[in-house]
């Protein structure tokens, strides 16, 4: 593996890692637990903030 892909490897691996506490960032704002939430109310939610 040359470094150069290893560089994009690692980029790719901290985006992943920003986006999971924005994720639960905002998940905490809403006070929301994945436990007492269920998949098709977080998918609304989602969609709703989009519009």
């Amino acid at each position: 593996m040359d470094l150069k892909s290893n560089k994009i490897l690692f980029q790719i691996i901290l985006l992943i890692k920003v986006l999971e506490k924005v994720v639960e960032k905002k998940l905490w704002r809403y006070n929301f637990s994945f436990s007492t939430i269920n998949f098709d109310q977080f998918l609304f939610l989602i969609e709703k903030r989009k519009s």
